[in-house]
């Protein structure tokens, strides 16, 4: 079912009042009241839809990406190159990151923003681990895996540049870090890493 236009550009309204406000302020500015104001909406009207300001803020961070589904290919390679393509595409975006930014500053203080913003950070990771673990039940990669851990070690680089080292964020830099992640992931490697554990001495 289509959603009423006049309830999309009201939401639209508040995503845009909230992000501005948090921006601006941090999260200790962002309130009902505040960010009612600053939209030009009915605090009854947000309260519709929203239960706090944590849940406007992370509704807010969700919808400025677009939506993206991938079909998966059948090649893990492939795939991972799209998936973290798409969020190479979204951190270069200054307004993307600087939400972000200020998002995880505030979760450090806000347990309600924190368990909001790991439940996001889980849907959109989701895709990744599950591409991961798919590869490895078609024997692609190494059975062991830890789908989360993997995920984490595919974005993790593309956050350092963009949020602390400010270098360029590209489709290049995904391709090599997926590259050195499944290199790191091959049968072959697995059994180097047992045979070198095997060989250490125990103390």
């Amino acid at each position: 079912m289509t959603a009423d236009p006049r309830v999309r550009r009201t939401k639209a309204l508040v995503h845009e009042a909230a992000i501005a406000v948090l921006v601006e302020e941090g999260f200790t500015g962002v309130s009902i009241e505040s960010i009612a104001q600053r939209a030009g909406v009915a605090r009854t009207t947000i309260y519709r839809h929203w239960s706090s300001p944590a849940a406007i803020v992370i509704d807010a961070f969700d919808s400025l990406s677009e939506p993206f589904e991938l079909e998966p290919s059948g090649d893990v390679r492939t795939d991972l190159v799209t998936v973290l393509g798409r969020l190479a595409t979204d951190l270069p975006e200054s307004r993307w990151a600087s939400v972000l930014t200020a998002l995880v500053a505030a979760a450090e203080h806000d347990p309600e923003l924190a368990e909001r913003k790991r439940a996001l950070a889980e849907s959109r990771r989701r895709a990744t681990m599950s591409l991961i673990e798919d590869a490895a039940r078609r024997g692609e990669i190494r059975a062991d895996v830890d789908s989360e851990l993997v995920a984490a070690m595919l974005a993790g680089p593309l956050f350092y540049r963009r949020l602390l080292t400010n270098e360029p964020v590209d489709r290049q830099l995904v391709e090599t870090i997926v590259d050195v992640v499944l290199a790191g992931l091959d049968h072959r490697s697995a059994g180097a890493a047992r045979a070198r554990s095997a060989a250490r001495p125990r103390r």
